[in-house]
């Protein structure tokens, strides 16, 4: 939220933006539990992936 101060018809005013962060809130709280799920809810434990080339 950002606020200026400003004069509006000769009187004093102020000037509020505002943003709605409730979609990114939502996708954050998302991803923590969908990261939580991958890890198991053991962060310490070992995940990875692994690529062969047969030709080789």
């Amino acid at each position: 939220m950002h606020s200026h101060a400003l004069q509006y018809d000769g009187q004093p005013a102020e000037l509020v933006l505002a943003h709605d962060i409730t979609d990114r809130l939502q996708a954050e709280a998302a991803l923590r539990h969908s990261e939580a799920e991958f890890r198991g809810n053991r962060p310490s434990q070992a995940s990875g992936a692994c690529m062969a080339d047969a030709e080789r």
